[in-house]
């Protein structure tokens, strides 16, 4: 086979450059090859060939190099093509689905002679980041993903607290979570649009519903991830972000308020109509209402509810007698279960903020609740 370089548009048009139609001479070929990694050390997640055809041909007046500078143009008026180098023995780029990046006359009086440079592009896929022998897979009620190539991973940790402040430690003496986010970035790999996207859409459905990931060791129940990708991307490539939630232990969150009531005497006020005077009698010493306000957040209302147990017997303070108008509330959409109750001591357990209005201020409970 003869030394063969041509370009077809994907509007059906082609240019060969070799043909004796055209007084082209063969340009010459420029290969650059890209290895394009996530990171410095980081194994290959693709390949991306950069070609510059740089060309010359002859006419025998001005009029005519510009009519084959305009055929040039129009060959390259579509913004990708196939191509397709022959060097006479082997099929060097076998009908490459290739990018058109620009094209470029030189500065010249173009009366005899024109010369050009048409840049393209194109990506080769690769397995290359499966060296390590590793797998990644997501699996869940809707289905099962094998992540190929195995992307790159990170992960961070951050504790599930409202404030800098909050202590972590419940106080039944629980870890409270942290929550997890592990961060996968890769590539879709195919020979075709159609390929990527298929396995887009096979991700898609696995991530409808929550269910476990799998990287390597790491098999973690995680929430269902958020897939994030470019709008527009190569034929046979592309990349795509995808963002998993997990929590550490099964103890999610905990909220957690105690109120006192503020004790007193039992005044009696007697205000007397047409007379300037306010009666004002002081009588026993009152007793003190507790309140309880606890909600914890777990993966189960049955996890939720035997955490929250443990946790009122270690604030619940001694004695006294609950009140009605208690609640138990599940809430079943982020798996949360809170109670809230009153009890009622009839000995005072706290004393007063700023006195007593004549009651004892050394008043000491004989119980440790902070």
């Amino acid at each position: 086979m003869a030394f063969t370089l041509k370009l077809i548009t994907t509007n059906g048009g082609e240019f060969d450059f070799t043909s004796e139609d055209h007084d082209y001479d063969a340009p010459l070929i420029t290969r650059t090859v890209e290895f394009v990694r996530a990171s410095d050390q980081g194994p290959i997640m693709r390949r991306k060939f950069v070609i510059t055809l740089s060309g010359f041909f002859r006419g025998n007046n001005h009029h005519e190099v510009v009519e084959k500078y305009q055929l040039l143009i129009a060959a390259l008026a579509d913004s990708t093509a196939r191509l397709i180098y022959n060097d006479g023995v082997d099929e060097i780029i076998d009908n490459e689905y290739v990018y058109i990046d620009g094209y470029n006359e030189p500065e010249d009086w173009k009366q005899y002679d024109g010369r050009f440079a048409i840049n393209l592009h194109y990506f080769e896929k690769t397995d290359s980041n499966n060296d390590f022998n590793m797998t990644a897979r997501y699996s869940s009620q809707s289905g099962v993903f094998n992540f190929t190539p195995v992307p790159h991973w990170s992960r961070q940790l951050a504790p599930t607290r409202g404030d800098s402040n909050q202590n972590r430690t419940s106080k039944a003496g629980s870890l409270i979570a942290s929550q997890g986010t592990i961060v996968l970035r890769g590539q879709f790999q195919g020979d075709n649009e159609g390929e990527i996207y298929q396995q887009i859409e096979d991700l898609r459905n696995a991530l409808k519903r929550d269910g476990t990931l799998t990287y390597g060791s790491l098999i973690v129940p995680v929430y269902a991830g958020v897939l994030s990708m470019p709008e527009h991307f190569p034929h046979n490539y592309c990349e795509y972000t995808v963002t998993f939630k997990y929590y550490t232990n099964t103890f999610y969150s905990l909220s957690m308020k105690r109120g006192f009531s503020r004790l007193h005497r039992n005044p009696k006020i007697t205000e007397l109509l047409y007379c300037n005077e306010i009666m004002v009698q002081e009588r026993s010493q009152s007793g003190q209402t507790v309140s309880y306000d606890i909600e914890i957040e777990s993966d189960t209302i049955f996890n939720a509810r035997q955490l929250l147990a443990a946790e009122v017997e270690a604030v619940l303070i001694p004695g006294g007698v609950e009140l009605p108008g208690g609640t138990e509330t599940w809430e079943d959409n982020r798996i949360a279960v809170s109670l809230s109750f009153k009890r009622y001591h009839k000995t005072p357990v706290l004393s007063n903020i700023g006195g007593l209005g004549g009651l004892s201020e050394a008043y000491d409970p004989g119980f440790d609740f902070f």
